[in-house]
């Protein structure tokens, strides 16, 4: 059975090559997968509120990067095949997925690869559980658990958000003022007072270019 491989890349993409790659001694017996949701932020208004034009306020639930976690088990007592030394190994393993890369100056993006899996991913956590020691000292059996994030554009997932019967949290372009935005969202500029109300915005014709302002869904 092809063994799990873990590559680093320097793009979010996983398109250009960080020139290292790490392949287990021995494959995972098990992994865990995550899909955690929660509702977007900056909004100023609570869940299910209206405004005076009778929009209702809802937070859109958004998924944020499924999660992927195992564990790899390094054996240098000879009962494992191919015999490694483990502290060289935990920190090839260390350079790959955690140190900063002295050319992107930020952590390795990474791909993981095996069988027919693969995900796209930054490590978030890493502990070396190491169990069994020869009379010097050096480890002889460690267990590393490895918990990764999935590589994940929520501003694509919400430009995909087209129907006006959703809440939107859009982010303001150069030239963009409340009218226009509505144009887009709502297919009718005359919705813009409301969305200033829902949103707090005293002065709808100077946006800043940058901000975050909610289209809540419409009432109908």
């Amino acid at each position: 059975m092809a063994l799990l491989k873990i590559e680093g890349f320097t793009d979010k993409g996983c398109s250009k090559s960080s020139g290292s790659a790490f392949e287990v001694q021995l494959n995972p017996t098990a992994y865990k997968r995550g899909f955690p949701m929660s509702a977007a932020a900056g909004d100023k208004k609570e869940e299910g509120e209206k405004t005076a034009a009778n929009m209702e306020v809802t937070k859109p639930v958004m998924p944020q990067g499924e999660e992927f976690s195992f564990n790899i088990t390094f054996d240098a007592t000879g009962a494992a095949p191919r015999t490694t030394d483990i502290a060289e190994k935990i920190k090839a393993l260390k350079k790959l997925c955690y140190y900063v890369n002295g050319t992107s100056h930020i952590p390795n993006f990474l791909k993981i690869t095996w069988g027919s899996l693969i995900f796209k991913c930054t490590l978030t956590t890493m502990n070396v559980n190491v169990s069994f020691f020869d009379s010097s000292g050096n480890p002889l059996r460690a267990v590393v658990d490895l918990a990764f994030k999935e590589i994940f554009d929520l501003a694509a997932i919400l430009k995909t958000l087209n129907s006006p019967d959703m809440s939107h949290m859009i982010e303001v372009k150069q030239g963009d003022n409340l009218p226009n935005m509505c144009e887009r969202i709502y297919g009718d500029q005359g919705y813009y007072l409301q969305v200033a109300e829902a949103n707090e915005i005293v002065d709808f014709r100077n946006l800043v270019p940058g901000q975050k302002i909610l289209f809540p869904r419409i009432d109908k």
